[in-house]
């Protein structure tokens, strides 16, 4: 599994033809306290508060980022002794194992479509 590293969730990393990640942070936080990952939840949440609160919009947060020149190093060090002990991994599949029925689909998917954050999606027939 790819775990992004804090610097690359709140947008210091190499960008990407998607653009940077960082606008998901708040999403990572609340998935590694669903997994049971505390740690890196607060890892991502002191990177934040390293930006005075890491903005949603990406022109934003590039701003914040220059403006605080902040360096990373040490949370993503932290970040990386638990997911070189396997622990992301592990509590990831514990997870999936726990809910094995929210990851199962039988069928079809003829066209991906991704919903706008927030937007209601209508049920499928």
């Amino acid at each position: 599994m790819r775990t992004r590293r804090p610097s690359e969730l709140l947008g210091r990393g190499a960008p990407s033809k998607a653009g940077s990640p960082g606008f998901v942070w708040e999403d990572a936080v609340r998935g590694f306290e669903a997994v049971g990952l505390p740690q890196c939840a607060g890892i991502l949440r002191a990177a934040s508060q390293r930006l005075g609160g890491a903005a949603r919009e990406c022109s934003e947060r590039r701003a914040q980022l220059d403006r605080h020149e902040v360096d990373f190093q040490d949370l993503d060090e932290q970040f990386f002794e638990i997911d070189r002990a396997d622990e992301i991994d592990r509590k990831m599949l514990e997870f999936a194992g726990r809910h094995a029925k929210d990851f199962y689909f039988q069928g079809t998917v003829t066209r991906a479509v991704f919903p706008v954050r927030g937007a209601r999606v209508p049920p499928s027939h």
